[in-house]
């Protein structure tokens, strides 16, 4: 009785040690590496979320630095719309030295911007925008001295939206073009501008409007585009 006992044992541990012996079937190499190649999908995936997600973040936050830088020049520049202490005379062309030109969409003026009280120191500031592509448009500034050539910058790319809003002293708005533009003294700007790349994860739903409140026309615009909204209103200091 012992000794089939001992021998069953001895042919159970054969049948154990010949099924190691033989390894794993085909059927199950070929399941194993279905299961590794789902892992590394799930994984690779992951990765580049994670890089699309930094790089989406890093293009927002330089986006909106660069709205601001844009906004600042702005606001110093239309302050100084009119800006003339020293009672400079401009010796040829239009005299007057304030505001000149208003639209929805840019302006220019005149100003002793460096303030040397010279007639050549009078410059012409002027702000549009270019069309570059369908409904994206680059800012540009233009900054003309009597007797030398104008040169032009481009503030910002892949703008959308400038919107400009003029009110008088009693916060009156001024339909642009303003017919007296010495009435001017305040003016609300608008911005509206995307990132460069679109974000695969992203659906753009967010709508937009100027300081009074109006919407602009066209959003959301349910494309893959982060875009970014900045309002300010600018008090005109020399403006008369």
């Amino acid at each position: 009785m012992i000794s089939m006992t001992i021998l069953r044992m001895i042919r159970g541990r054969d049948m154990m040690s010949r099924k190691l012996e033989r390894g794993f079937t085909l059927i199950e190499l070929m399941v194993a590496l279905v299961i590794a190649s789902l892992a590394m999908v799930g994984i690779y995936r992951g990765y580049v979320g994670m890089v699309v997600a930094n790089e989406t973040q890093e293009d927002v936050i330089a986006l909106n630095q660069s709205m601001r830088i844009v906004l600042d020049r702005m606001v110093d520049d239309i302050r100084l719309a009119g800006y003339n202490p020293q009672q400079v005379q401009v010796a040829t062309g239009d005299p007057t030295i304030r505001f000149n030109n208003t639209s929805a969409t840019g302006f220019s003026f005149r100003g002793d911007i460096r303030d040397l009280g010279r007639p050549v120191s009078i410059r012409t500031i002027n702000y549009a925008i270019a069309p570059t592509g369908p409904g994206i448009f680059d800012l540009r500034r233009t900054e003309s001295i009597p007797g030398a050539l104008a040169t032009t910058d481009t503030l910002i790319e892949n703008l959308e939206v400038l919107d400009l809003v003029y009110l008088d002293d009693a916060r009156n708005v001024l339909p642009p073009p303003v017919a007296n533009p010495e009435s001017i003294r305040s003016v609300q700007i608008a911005l509206v501008v995307r990132v460069g790349d679109q974000d695969p994860t992203y659906s753009h739903d967010e709508t937009y409007g100027n300081i009074q409140g109006i919407l602009f026309p066209g959003y959301p615009k349910n494309d893959r585009f982060h875009r970014r909204c900045l309002t300010m209103e600018v008090k005109c200091r020399n403006n008369s």
